[in-house]
């Protein structure tokens, strides 16, 4: 989308405005809206359904494609090779797995010319984890190490059950200094994509705590909260957002193919 190519049509529900906290305004080609017709109101819009049997299936690594090349504590995947959506609807894996733990863990998955498919790999030293492919896990993911961490790569990580980052952690595409970088980021190079499908007990799929930090995708098929203070860039589907005090939610930055959408159903 650009001045010289606009989209068909746009319809943009609520105005556009600098942060989601600011007062909005009709949007218009000033703020890079860009429609051969723009419409300022929109109509429902029903959240995409996620075809998590097939993601369950093809992941690599994941249930069903165990990684080719490990070290240390990389995931436990699934622990009785069924998709547990109802049964148990946070996954058949009891334990949430640590994304950023203490020490370093290593998973690759590796097609039969030895090239590496997919990767989660953890590096604690330097705070980064490298990331590749299509990635299932039949349980709950977290984050709460307190520090800034770096993803390098592009993935999308699908999960059973829910997703949480808490103790100010910070988990970023692009660093600078003691947080994101919100204004350098390249997320069609650099993008981790978190789709979660279970429920916390409080209605969410995935959460983020005071003062969090993110950048990349969410999907939720529950809810999405996001904490206080938390600072959050990427495209975000849910069925419901719950916005903390002095939250930001961020565009992607100028030069990122993409557009930032918050559903509540």
């Amino acid at each position: 989308m650009s001045s010289s190519q606009p989209i068909y049509e746009a319809n943009v529900g609520g105005g556009c405005g600098g942060l989601i906290t600011n007062t909005t305004h009709p949007c218009t080609a000033s703020d890079r809206v860009w429609a051969s017709t723009l419409l300022n109101t929109a109509a429902p819009i029903t959240l995409p359904v996620v075809d998590d049997a097939n993601a369950y299936m093809t992941a690599k690594p994941g249930p069903n494609n165990p990684c080719s090349i490990t070290s240390g504590t990389p995931p436990v995947w699934d622990n009785d090779a069924t998709l547990n959506l109802t049964t148990y609807p946070n996954g058949s894996v009891p334990a949430a797995f640590n994304l950023t733990p203490g020490t370093n863990y290593t998973c690759r998955a590796t097609d039969g010319a030895g090239n590496i498919v997919g990767q989660l790999d953890w590096n604690n030293a330097t705070k980064t984890l490298t990331i590749n492919g299509k990635l299932y896990i039949d349980g709950s993911v977290y984050s709460d190490n307190g520090v800034v961490d770096l993803y390098q790569g592009s993935a999308t990580l699908f999960l059973t059950g829910t997703f949480t980052i808490t103790n100010s952690t910070k988990i970023c595409g692009i660093t600078a200094t003691a947080t994101c970088d919100f204004t350098k980021w390249a997320p069609n190079s650099n993008m981790l994509i978190v789709v979660a499908h279970g429920d916390n007990g409080s209605g969410y799929s995935i959460q983020m705590a005071n003062s969090t930090k993110w950048q990349g995708g969410f999907f939720a098929a529950k809810n999405l909260d996001l904490g206080q203070s938390s600072i959050d860039e990427g495209p975000m589907f849910s069925s419901g957002i719950n916005l903390g005090n002095s939250v930001q939610v961020r565009p992607l930055p100028a030069g990122g193919h993409g557009i930032l959408l918050a559903f509540t159903l």
